[in-house]
């Protein structure tokens, strides 16, 4: 034969080489047969996708997986079938992984799994797979795995178990640690199943549980379990993983987003919610790191652990420029990470899993997700599972585009999957108006009206108003000397305001008032307590009240139905003196009659009464209340005096702030207030008196330019600004400053004016006495306590005119 008839010999050898590679036809049977409840299906779903996405690394192409779950239930049938089909499709290079999942049983002669529809006999199975030729791998993740292995095992079948002993009949933990590795880098199984039995049992001590499963490989005849010491690497199947996405992705393109320090590639968030109250969540997300400052703050990552009842990291690993992947050092006691070696370009993926309690009843199937992130999100994938039964509402708000939608069926529970594009990035911005969300978010509910929470509430809280004879008594003992019902409001709204605060928000108790002659009794209350005494106090006395929910300091929506409220109050809607009603919050006692707290004004709050619920906008009682006054003398050769004067919710701040405080950290609280208002001022004296904080000064050789408090200005220190500006808790206020000088000599007197920008108004009144005193009179009004973006601009400048206004009078004695 001539070189040419060598050559095309060669060539078709090659060609039939090639040929025979491409048809080969690796598969994979990922069978799961019975969960037994929504918890387990979910996890073995977890298990699917890691499957389905670790598998085609491995040589098993997409359409080569078979997959049998109970969200399309199944019978013995189907399954072999498609073994059938298998072996006919299957050669003898190629190979078959096989995944068994769920409801396994063991008696005395033979084995089988609890499908969907019927069982499925293991001997049957078994010798179904006899008639496959080429390799197999079967992993056998169920209870009773030690007889199963028994069962299947073959001389060329190589069978890896969860269990190496008899009976071991608990859903086995080890695929949770074992499938994250299968895809990995490396030839040999031994070690990738030594790290997964470590990993779990380490896991289950450190959730205090006893962990009995150690796995077992059978290969051939030969049989070993944890720690494997008689079988080899070289007597199992070869282990060759491709990279995945996460690897692969490494040096391909410039991040999409470079002009952030980070951003999330691909974010997938999972909430199983339980009738019980019980939240199983799930996260996984990727992160690109742009900058210095990234890779450093990425470096330890904090998940969030607090108050969950289980919790397991189940993915941490980052990937550098080069493509070298680094598995994140993990701290299952605090739940934190450490990544090492990050630089800009570095990516991070991380994916947890906790437990935690949702909340009481109807409250667990309500609830807002905050969908921003403070850093822009690529992708964003949220499944929401609830019980089949229930049905939910929901509500987007602030998107840059509606979300895909789309509902799930499955055999335990609904899903709701929702997958969001291009989410901005939301840094929190000071001074925003917290009864409104400005930010993506998602509200869901089981709710379709108002009318089933108000009925299942008044339910809930059914005899808990109930007031005795001991409640009128004190109600009129307390009221004795006042002429109306305001004033008798007023004397039992001091006794309850004056109760200690206290609260053990544990099961009912999370929503259910005690009841009135208790609290008396006890001397202390939350919330819901006080509320509810208040009302039954005032009610003795003829006077009409209800209880009223809020979300305090939050953003409720009274259009859409669901739990949201973390606060209770008092409503009285018929009072002399308050035409509009009277709105009382006995929670905090630093708040005077009849003002309110921070984070209760402008608010929708649901009042509560017999017929149902309404909701009402918290207004305080008298808005005028809400004034600060401050005054100021300086005169030559004596200390400087200063008088400040708190009224309404400035009062609060003030008894806040003051509540408790030793002498000398009070002197201190005074001087940092001092400093921002006179800098360098030195504080000699103070009294706390009333109303009123007196106190001297430093003599100053000069007078002082004294600047306006920094809760007015500091808000508008930028020139322009996109969103509302929110002061004094959203409510109107008065500021007052008068300061006199006297004795530093001759003063060019400035004219008066008064000027107004939106909802401010400044007036400055200038005058001059005898001995050569002066004095400068600055009241700043705002009949409201919210700042439009259109009206930003003139009350800046108008507050800058003001703040410069005095420096430029006392400039002249400088």
């Amino acid at each position: 034969m001539g070189k040419r008839g060598i050559s095309r010999l060669l060539t078709a050898l090659l060609l039939s080489g090639v040929t025979a590679y491409l048809a080969a036809a690796d598969h994979a049977l990922l069978l799961f047969a019975k969960a037994g409840d929504e918890a387990m299906f979910r996890k073995f779903d977890t298990y699917r996708r890691q499957l389905e996405a670790g598998l085609p690394r491995l040589g098993v192409g997409k359409e080569a997986i078979r997959v049998f779950t109970e969200a399309s239930p199944y019978d013995r049938q189907a399954v072999l079938t498609e073994l059938d089909k298998i072996a006919a499709a299957q050669g003898p290079s190629d190979r078959l992984w096989v995944f068994l999942f769920g409801h396994a049983q063991s008696g005395r002669l033979t084995q089988w799994l609890k499908l969907p529809k019927g069982v499925l006999n293991i001997t049957e199975l078994a010798r179904r797979l006899d008639r496959i030729s080429g390799e197999q791998l079967v992993f056998v993740f169920t209870p009773y795995s030690y007889e199963l292995q028994e069962a299947l095992k073959k001389p060329e079948r190589t069978v890896i178990a969860s269990a190496s002993a008899e009976g071991e009949s608990n859903p086995p933990k080890l695929p949770d640690f074992l499938l994250k590795k299968l895809s990995a880098p490396g030839e040999g199984w031994l070690d990738p199943v030594r790290q997964a039995a470590l990993e779990n049992s380490a896991a289950a001590r450190q959730a205090g549980l006893y962990q009995a499963e150690s796995p077992r490989i059978t290969a051939g005849n030969k049989a070993d379990a944890y720690p494997f010491t008689a079988l080899t690497d070289a007597e199992l199947p070869a282990r060759r993983a491709r990279p995945d996405s996460f690897r692969a992705a490494a040096g391909k393109q410039a991040a999409p987003l470079p002009g952030v320090p980070y951003f999330s590639r691909e974010r997938e968030v999972e909430l199983i919610f339980d009738p019980n109250g019980t939240v199983t969540e799930t996260e996984r997300n990727v992160i690109e790191l742009n900058t210095p400052d990234a890779a450093r703050q990425f470096t330890v990552l904090y998940l969030p652990r607090a108050g969950s009842t289980e919790f397991e990291v189940l993915t941490a690993r980052s990937l550098d420029k080069t493509g070298k992947v680094n598995d994140g050092e993990i701290a299952k006691a605090t739940g934190s990470v450490r990544f090492s070696g990050l630089e800009p370009g570095s990516r991070i993926e991380y994916a947890y899993r906790r437990r935690y309690r949702a909340g009481n009843g109807l409250g667990a199937f309500s609830r807002l997700l905050t969908l921003a992130l403070n850093y822009p999100q690529q992708k964003l994938k949220l499944t929401l599972s609830v019980p089949k039964a229930l049905r939910l509402n929901f509500k987007y708000g602030n998107l840059p585009a509606v979300p895909q939608f789309r509902e799930e069926t499955g055999p335990y529970n609904r899903a709701y999957v929702l997958e969001f594009a291009k989410l901005p990035g939301c840094v929190p911005v000071p001074w925003l108006p917290a009864d409104r969300l400005f930010h993506p978010y998602l509200r869901m509910s089981a709710l379709k009206e108002w009318q089933e929470f108000t009925d299942w509430y008044a339910k809930l809280i059914e005899g808990s108003d109930i007031a005795g004879s001991d409640v009128e008594q004190l109600a009129v003992r307390l009221a004795q000397g006042a002429n109306s019902d305001a004033e008798k409001l007023e004397k039992l709204y001091d006794y309850v305001n004056a109760l200690r605060y206290d609260t053990t928000p544990i099961g009912i108790r999370g929503l259910r008032p005690r009841l009135p002659g208790q609290v008396i009794e006890s001397g202390y209350g939350d919330c819901k307590d006080k509320a509810t005494l208040l009302v039954a106090l005032a009610g003795k006395l003829g006077i009409e009240g209800y209880t009223a929910l809020l979300n305090r300091a939050g953003a409720a929506d009274p259009n859409f139905p669901s739990w949201q409220f973390n606060h209770m109050l008092a409503y009285f809607p018929e009072l002399e003196g308050f035409p509009e009603g009277l709105w009382l919050d006995a929670t905090d006692t630093e708040t005077p009659f009849p003002t309110l707290p921070p984070g209760d004004v402008n608010r929708p709050a649901l009042v509560l009464t017999p017929a149902g619920g309404a909701f009402r906008t918290v207004k305080p009682g008298r808005p005028e209340a809400n004034q600060l006054t401050q005054n100021f003398i300086f005169e030559r050769g004596r200390d400087g005096q200063f008088t400040f004067n708190a009224q309404g919710i400035f009062k609060y701040r003030e008894r806040h702030a003051f509540k408790l405080k030793p002498a000398e950290q009070l002197g201190y609280l005074l001087q940092s207030e001092l400093a921002e208002l006179i800098p360098g001022a030195g504080l000699k004296t103070f009294r706390l008196g009333g109303a009123d904080t007196s106190g001297t000064l430093e003599p100053a050789g000069t007078p002082p330019a004294v600047l306006l408090p920094g809760f007015l200005w500091k808000p508008f220190a930028l020139p322009a600004r996109s969103l509302p500006v929110a002061l004094n808790d959203g409510q109107p206020f008065t500021f007052r400053r008068t300061v006199s000088i006297q004795g530093y000599g001759k003063l060019e007197q400035a004219a008066d004016w008064k000027e107004s920008a939106g909802p401010l108004t400044v007036e400055v009144t200038r005058s001059a006495g005898e001995n050569g005193r002066y004095e400068t009179d600055t009241v700043i009004r705002f009949s409201a306590g919210e700042v439009a973006p259109a009206d930003y601009p003139a009350v800046r400048r108008l507050l800058l005119k003001a703040l410069r206004s005095d420096q430029a009078i006392t400039a002249q004695f400088r």
